[in-house]
């Protein structure tokens, strides 16, 4: 339960005793708060003190301009930005709701989460035994009930949401805490769907490890939905329910991607194709050719890609195509949420402004070159869960308007997952007109096979 939060002081005559808080306490954040809005002290937060027999913690830090925010359901006092308030620890596992509200009214809702490793001295605490409220001082005699809390890890990070379709799946861990160093006689992780239907199990008998590897269930959780989780422990022949959590699965983070993606994202591409293509002749030419793309993702936000292709060598022809493409631009609807739209999940819009030059050469057409500024637009749409559709639109001029293009095309994406790559398939027309003396007019049409990575 909170406090009314007004400002406080740390003097030795408030509190009663001081304790170094990791020895006894740990706070969980499952949803971080982000850095760049609020900052805690930590020098505040890291003693534990005791008094009137109830565990409290100074939280005190700064808070970004323009912005408040609640802890505990409670409105925090601010001056300057700076707030400074006493909150005491309830002695469950209990998540503390923390709501921000930014200076255009929308709020960001976040949980902290306590959980004890100990009890300190002399702490007097209310312990729930056959419905009989008893008091006992942990200093002296007590029994702190046998429980544990556990929580998911993505590379060192809380998180509750998992995605299927890329390689993070293998690194995630389930980490145990237990309240006290006890010899339990076993332990089970139990995952339950939205039915309450077990889905995934793994225990052993004795203590339960500091962690456990998703990959020990991994083959069991190959859906998408919506579970929970919690550790149960055998202890005397009872068992003790531990705290339950909720998480989320997910399929496909290049269309849906999650909070804790990494700031930059490489998904190099790289394949081959057919092509055929008439000249102002309507002389018809048809090669294969080879493609890559490179794009670099920030922030999961702002692109940055080039790209291109060519069309292969074959022996007594000089008949060559090739386009080269360098550009950048923005990603629309890529946190799944948009200002307008609300949550937009499976659907997501890259937009480029590039520099792009075609070439085309041969004995009979002689060479010719269009080079232009171009606007691509790519909707990415989820099909069937992590099969993508990609219908395209790219439209090209130069200043003075004497070269053109048009390309569109529909690329089909799906994932293979022994490969950990995403393989496509696809189609495409590009038309380039040359206003000119010597006018000249391409079509070209265009398939297309390509592997997709990750990195």
């Amino acid at each position: 339960m909170a406090e009314n939060f007004p400002p406080v002081g740390v003097s030795g005559s408030q509190m009663t005793e001081r304790y170094r808080a990791a020895d006894f306490l740990v706070l969980l954040e499952l949803d971080p708060l982000p850095a760049h809005i609020i900052q805690w002290n930590k020098t505040r937060s890291e003693l534990l003190y005791v008094e009137d027999g109830a565990a409290k913690i100074i939280f005190s830090g700064v808070i970004k301009k323009n912005y408040y925010f609640y802890f505990n359901n409670k409105k925090v006092p601010l001056r300057d930005g700076q707030f400074n308030f006493k909150f005491r620890v309830p002695l469950e596992t209990t998540p503390i709701p923390i709501k921000i509200v930014g200076p255009n009214g929308r709020s960001s809702e976040y949980r902290l989460l306590n959980h004890w490793l100990n009890i300190p001295p002399k702490l007097k605490f209310k312990e729930q035994r056959e419905e009989e409220s008893t008091e006992a001082s942990f200093g002296l005699r007590g029994i702190f009930k046998p429980s544990a809390f556990v929580q998911l890890y993505a590379e060192g990070t809380p998180t509750q949401l998992v995605d299927l379709d890329t390689q993070q799946h293998s690194k995630l861990t389930f980490r145990i805490l237990t309240s006290v160093n006890e010899v339990y006689d076993g332990w089970v992780l139990l995952v339950r769907d939205r039915k309450g239907r077990v889905r995934a199990k793994v225990g052993r008998f004795g203590s339960p490890p500091d962690f456990i590897d998703w990959r020990e269930i991994s083959t069991q959780m190959n859906r998408e939905g919506e579970y929970t989780y919690q550790v149960n422990l055998y202890y005397e022949g009872r068992l003790y329910e531990g705290k339950i959590s909720e998480f989320r699965v997910i399929a496909g983070q290049s269309v849906v991607p999650h909070k804790y993606s990494p700031w930059l994202t490489i998904q190099p591409e790289g394949g081959f194709g057919f092509l055929i293509y008439n000249d102002q002749s309507n002389n018809t030419f048809s090669r294969a050719y080879m493609n890559f793309d490179f794009p670099f993702i920030l922030f999961n936000r702002f692109i940055a890609r080039i790209g291109g292709y060519a069309t292969l060598h074959e022996d007594g022809s000089d008949d060559v195509f090739t386009f080269t493409r360098i550009g950048g631009g923005i990603r629309l609807f890529a946190g799944g949420r948009d200002t307008f739209f609300g949550d937009v999940w499976g659907f997501r819009l890259d937009t480029t402004l590039n520099i792009v030059g075609f070439t085309v050469s041969g004995n009979t057409v002689g060479a010719r070159r269009i080079r232009a500024v171009s606007l691509l637009i790519e909707p990415h749409m989820l099909l069937w869960s992590y099969h993508y559709i990609i219908p395209w639109v790219e439209l090209g001029f130069n200043s003075d308007d004497t070269h053109q293009h048009i390309s569109w095309g529909l690329t089909y994406i799906f994932f293979v997952r022994p490969w950990s790559v995403n393989f496509a398939l696809g189609i495409a027309k590009d038309t380039l007109i040359k206003y000119a003396t010597d006018s000249a007019r391409f079509d070209v049409f265009r398939t297309t096979m390509k592997l997709v990575w990750f990195m």
